[in-house]
Formats: C-alpha cells, structure tokens, sequence
C-alpha cells in the first residue's frame, strides 16, 4: 500500500428507520467529492446494528484536511444530511502501515471527537443475543447476497405463482380433483418441503363460490393452496395490467400510444389498474403469511406479481424472498414510460435474489435500479451482481430454464408418441419439413418468417414441391387486438403464398391454429420429430423451450426415416433461431439470425438445407449438451 495513503473503515452508531441506509460523504475523490450521489454506502446486521460501516476500507489521503460527515438515503434516494448545519467532520493523520483504521461516530452528533484506532483486517461481531426488537427486524434487510446455500431436504419452500401449476378436474358427481400440469416448470418437485400459493380457474372462468371449499381440500392434497380471484379482479390484473401492459413492456415494446394502450391511458383509468394490481398482491400476500413459518424460502415466478416481495418484506423482515424472471427484461428506456416504474421496481427489490435467464436481461435490471432509484452495485467473489438497497444487499443470479428431461424421454418412449408422429410423417411423406411453432402474437415475428419464404421460393425455385413449411399458430386470445390483427394477417399472407407456389394441389404452407390444450408436450414432440428444420424468428422472446424439445426428438427419430436412407432428408435436424431469443444463447449450435434481416434469414435457410452430415452432426451435439441435461 502506497505511504502517503490511509485505509479507513467509517463506523457510526444510528438509529434509523426501516428501509433508510446510512452513506458517507466527503471532499476527496474516494468520499464523492461531497456529492451525495457518489458518496459511500455503509452496512449493518443483526448483531451490529444499530451500528452502520463501510464494507471495505476507503483509501484515503494521509494527510489532516480530509472532511466527511453522512447522509440519510430512503428509497434509494437523498434524503438528508446528518446535521443541516453543514458541519463536517475531520479525520486525525495516522500511521497506517500494517493496520487498518475504523472511526466510531454518532449520528448527528458532531462535536464529538473522531478516533481513528487501528484494528486489524479481521473484524470482531458481537453475539445476536440479548438484541432489541428492532435489531432483529433490521437484521433481515441485511446482506445476505453473499450465502450460496442449495436446497435440501430439510428446507421448507413456497413457490409462489399467479397460476398454481395444476389441472382441475370436476366430476360427474360433483366432486372435484387436482393434478399436476406435468408441461410447467413450476410443477418440478425438488429435494424439499414444497408448498405451492397461487390462484386456479376451471375451464378459463373462476371457481364459483359455493365450489370453494372442495377445491382447497382437492388442492391440499397435493400441497397446493388456491387464492380466489373474482373474473373482474381477474381481467383487469391478467388481461389488462399484465398482459397488455406489463408484457409488452417486458419484451421491450413501448406502445405508449397505440390502440392497446388507448383504453387505459386516462388518469382514472390508471388509478383503477392499479388499484386491483395491488389488491390482488394483498390476497397473495394473506395467503403466504397464512403458511409461513419462520426460516421458510419463499420463491416467486414470473412477471405479474412484482409487488409481492415488498409487501411480504414490509410484515415478514426475516422472510428469505427469492424471485425469478422467465421473461426478459426491458432497457431503462422503455422501463421509464411506465407510471409506476419506481413503484415496481422497489417491489421487486424486496426480494434477496433475483433471477434472470440471461446476463443481459439482469443487466438492464441494474440500469433501471441505478437510474431511477440511485442504487449503488458491486460484483462479488462469486461473480454475483450485487445491488445495494436501504441498507442491505439483493443479488442477481443469471442461469438459463432447461425442460423436464426424464419426463420428454417417458413421452418419447410412449406408444402413443410413435402414433402421432407416424400420422405427421404420412401428412409430409416424401417432404423435408420445415417447422413453425408461435403463439400468433406479433411479437413471435410470424409476418416475418413468412416474408423471408417468400423471398426463398423466390431465389431457390428448385426447392418448389420438395419442402413444406409447416406452421402451427397457438391461439392467445389474452393479447386481443394483438391476437386478432396476427392471426387476420397471418392466414391472408399464407392463402397468397399457396396460391403462387402450390404444386400438384399440395401448399407449400401447412398453416394450423390450435389452443394451448390441444398442442400439449406430447403433440408438440410428435410434431418436431418429423421436422427437418426447425424456424423461430421471434422479434423478442423470453423462455422458450421449443428448441430443446425440438432437438431431443429429433435425437429419437433421427434414424427411423426411410428418407435419411435415400438421401431426401437430412439424417440430423437444425435449428435456426432469432438472436432475440433466450435459447439462442445456450443451443450452441443453432444458426442465429436477426429476424429483421430477411437475407440472412433466407441464407440460413438455404444454408440448413445444404449443409454436410459431418457439420449437422457436431451441431447437433453441441445442442444435445444443454437440451439433454437434467
């Protein structure tokens, strides 16, 4: 360490509030210059506090004219200095070679005297015993982003959801039964005690009031606890707020002026969104403090429930709060056009760990929380990107969702999997399939994939009566108007492409619309293991598992075609994704294209028809690595 440097630890005893955190300020460079924006942020637990500290040493000038004093943030945002009267506080010169100094100062208290004693690196934290009531609750908006712990058999976890991750069956007698949806992913079952919150629907409606109770119980049996939402409460939160709202957001579309937003714009319109947005997280919320005991994870999913963190923060402080995103993440330039930006932004900070699949997606995270609430962050040992809030640390993780890979292989090995895709094949014999599968919402990039068509048949007439693209549209009647215009424009454009290219009355479109239910894991692997290529060009997609589920199918058929022998089709499947999906980042061997790009989305189509065996092999392979993992 450089001599005419001095390494400090600022130490200050203050009792503050509830989600208020402790910074230093001064006039050099290591301290912000006295710019509260740039000033030091300090740190507590539940054995120290109500005393505050900076996490490392500050190196600063040997010299006697270094000045500091602290300031108050709340919310992320400068609140106030410790004293109004401007008075700074000085620290002595002292020898600091071979020690470490520590100054121990009260909040407000500025005539008092500053000491600078030398500790060493290894700091001493006293026991949690005998704390005070307030201690202890501080304690859990303390640091604990640096714990790696797994899940084990001996924890206790809720997952929390909008939807619990189940299927209601109601029988002829009147009685009711639940079992798991085995196709989400929240229905996996982990090495721990598992309880799921969320609210249920029977045939897209909720459960009629009198039905109630026999669900609860149907549901207990499967440690599911419902929370019941009206079919009012249920269109403004889902419909309106999360889908046409939140969702479009979520996939970086700004459509502040559009016709989806031109409802809803109105001041009092948004106050009743909201109004309900925040009631339903209430009922979440009563739901969860119903089961929760102490030291139970709880773990929440998806984008619709951001607030739910804070409001479990605010009554449960010790509550372990993890949240994960299975969609993307938008840049703080389209974040900011909401109204409750900062509103959802510090729901979600309510959680100690949040989750992204991607880097990219966290990355934009920590912009909007540097940008609009003034959060400070750092990286830990551990590569974790580390946000520092009110005093505490939240953690964002980045790790990619997979599929239920021994429950695709028990598909796969299935009789009825080798019907269905015997039907498919008959369907396209003696045709290199290329496969399609969206939901008919513009932001699957469907008017897209068919331009680049298009323009191939255009430039390679050789391929006319060889190929068939086959393009199952999944109905998402939950976008409206969105819904509506896709599905109106994607039947025009394919009745016009058919009746140019159509050869000896077979289309070179196969073009299907089907329902969630009626394209289930099983349809769906059947349908993909007799695709040759499978074509996604979304224009911004989140999780989508098509890829994997393509490739291990695939991997099943790949030697149970008579045209690999004749030489018609590829023995191995390829993929071609858009880079603006999440799964173009693991499926390493992909062709990655920019959907926007129409030639380089014809290119790689022509390129996948063409490629040798020995490159679709190792390509192959390389998707295999991730798909297959367990």
């Amino acid at each position: 360490m450089n001599e005419s440097m001095t390494e400090v630890i600022f130490k200050v005893h203050a009792e503050v509030r509830i989600g208020e955190e402790i910074r230093v300020s001064g006039n050099v460079p290591a301290l912000g210059s006295d710019d509260p924006a740039r000033s030091v942020p300090l740190i507590t637990s539940a054995a120290e506090f109500p005393w505050w500290h900076t996490k490392e040493g500050v190196f600063l000038p040997g010299d006697p004219y270094v000045q500091y004093r602290y300031c108050i943030f709340s919310g992320g945002k400068f609140d106030r200095w410790e004293d109004e009267s401007g008075v700074k506080r000085s620290i002595e010169s002292v020898d600091s070679k071979g020690f470490t100094n520590e100054t121990e100062d009260e909040l407000g208290c500025m005539h008092l005297k500053t000491r600078s004693p030398q500790i060493s690196p290894s700091k001493h934290f006293v026991s949690a015993e005998g704390l005070s009531f307030k201690a202890k609750h501080f304690a859990d908006w303390n640091h604990r982003a640096h714990a790696d712990k797994q899940i084990d058999k001996g924890d206790a976890v809720i997952m929390v959801s909008y939807f619990l991750p189940v299927v209601l069956t109601k029988k002829a007698n009147g009685s009711w039964s639940a079992t798991w949806d085995k196709e989400n992913i929240l229905s996996l079952q982990m090495d721990a005690s598992l309880s799921w919150v969320g609210s249920v629907r029977y045939q897209n409606a909720p459960i009629p009031e009198k039905d109630e109770e026999a669900v609860t119980n149907a549901l207990a049996e499967i440690n599911c606890h419902p929370v019941f939402i009206s079919q009012s409460m249920h269109f403004q939160f889902y419909d309106m707020f999360c889908k046409q709202n939140l969702w479009p957001i979520m996939h970086h579309i700004a459509d502040v002026y559009g016709p989806l937003n031109l409802k809803d714009i109105g001041a009092k319109a948004q106050q009743s969104l909201w109004y309900v947005y925040s009631m339903v997280h209430r009922q979440f919320r009563a739901k969860v403090l119903e089961m929760y005991h102490s030291n139970d994870l709880i773990w929440i999913h998806g984008f619709h429930l951001l607030l739910l963190p804070s409001f479990l923060r605010r009554r449960i402080p010790s509550a372990k709060i993890g949240y994960f995103f299975h969609t993307p993440f938008p840049s703080s330039e389209i974040w900011r056009t909401m109204s409750r930006r900062g509103d959802l932004l510090r729901g979600i900070l309510g959680a100690d760990q949040i989750g992204f699949h991607l880097y990219e997606y966290a990355r934009h995270f920590l912009t909007n929380c540097q940008r609009l609430l003034g959060c400070s962050y750092e990286r830990s040992t551990s590569g974790k990107i580390i946000i520092n809030v009110d005093g505490r640390e939240v953690a964002l993780t980045c790790i990619h969702v997979g599929v239920d890979y021994p429950r695709v292989d028990e598909i796969l090995m299935s009789r009825g999997f080798e019907d269905q895709m015997r039907m498919w094949r008959e369907r396209f014999a003696g045709k290199i399939v290329v496969a399609g599968m969206d939901r008919l919402e513009r932001l699957k990039g469907i008017p897209l994939k068919l331009v680049a068509i298009e323009q191939f048949m255009e430039e390679n007439p050789q391929w006319l009566g060889k190929i068939v693209f086959t393009l199952i549209g999944i109905s998402a009647g939950e976008r409206g108007q969105d819904y509506r215009q896709t599905q109106h424009d994607v039947k025009i454009v394919v009745r016009e492409l058919n009746e140019k290219y159509s050869v000896g009355g077979d289309p070179l479109i196969f073009f299907e619309e089907r329902l969630d239910k009626d394209i289930r894991l099983a349809q769906r692997l059947a349908f993909f293991a007799v695709a040759d290529i499978l074509m996604i060009t979304a224009t911004r997609d989140g999780l989508n598992r098509y890829p994997m589920e393509f490739t291990l199918a695939r991997q099943k058929n790949r030697t149970t075609t008579a045209l690999h022998a004749e030489g018609i089709r590829p023995e191995q499947g390829m993929l071609i994704i858009s880079e603006f999906v999440s799964s173009a980042r693991v499926m390493r061997g992909s062709l990655v294209v920019n959907p926007w790009r129409v030639q380089e989305v014809k290119s790689a189509l022509l390129r996948a028809l063409e490629m040798g065996p020995h490159e679709r092999a190792d390509r192959m392979r390389r998707n295999l690595e991730f798909s297959a993992r367990m």
